[in-house]
């Protein structure tokens, strides 16, 4: 949602209560007008948008066992989870909303780790994945840096809050399934073919 500078002649009155309001909230005034403005229009702000997801995945994930989700910032939200491997080591998936505009976001991918062993799998699993979405998805946006596994995500406007939020929750919830099965198939083999089998039949799920 761009923005522009609007000049607009208002009462001290009514600043000085909008000042108030925008301080016990911690928002700025310009924010807390264009939510009340948005709300008055029947629309939705960025921000606005971006907490109405991030609420509805955090209560989507509840029943998930093997995850626990936290916010660190207003617009992204960390999905913890932890690999079927000797210790447990954890992976992070983070997500990001709205970064450039209102329909695109990123998921990040990070496996807490030194063992060189590990990395070489999780490194030979992003590999793997990023070749299966392209080859049945098309040219998604994609990149590795320092371990770490960059999705850009591109939603439809079409998409609700509510839809976004379960297209997430299930996107993040299959990838965590995906890393765990690729990592134990790894050492006795048949790892790719069984990480196809299993994409193939969540594909036509995924459109951003």
């Amino acid at each position: 949602m761009s923005k522009s500078v609007y000049s607009m002649v208002l009462s001290d009155e009514v600043i000085s209560l909008i000042d108030d309001a925008a301080m016990k909230s911690g928002k700025s005034r310009s924010t807390l007008v264009n939510e009340i403005l948005a709300s008055y229009v029947g629309t939705s702000t960025s921000k606005q948008r971006i907490e109405e997801i991030l609420t509805l995945v955090t209560e989507a994930f509840e029943p998930h066992r093997r995850m626990r989700v936290e916010r660190k910032q207003q617009s992204t939200i960390d999905f913890l989870s932890a690999l079927d491997y000797k210790y447990n080591p954890r992976v992070t998936y983070s997500v990001e909303l709205f970064t450039e505009d209102e329909y695109t976001g990123y998921l990040k991918i990070t496996l807490r780790t030194t063992n060189h062993v590990l990395i070489t799998v999780i490194n030979e699993f992003f590999n793997a994945f990023i070749c299966l979405e392209r080859k049945y998805l098309g040219n998604v946006e994609y990149s590795v840096i320092d371990g770490k596994l960059v999705r850009k995500l591109n939603f439809k406007e079409k998409n609700t809050t509510a839809e976004i939020a379960l297209k997430l929750t299930d996107y993040v919830n299959n990838i965590d399934k995906f890393i765990n099965a690729y990592t134990t198939d790894y050492f006795i083999g048949g790892q790719n073919e069984n990480l196809e089998n299993s994409y193939i039949q969540i594909k036509n799920e995924i459109d951003f």
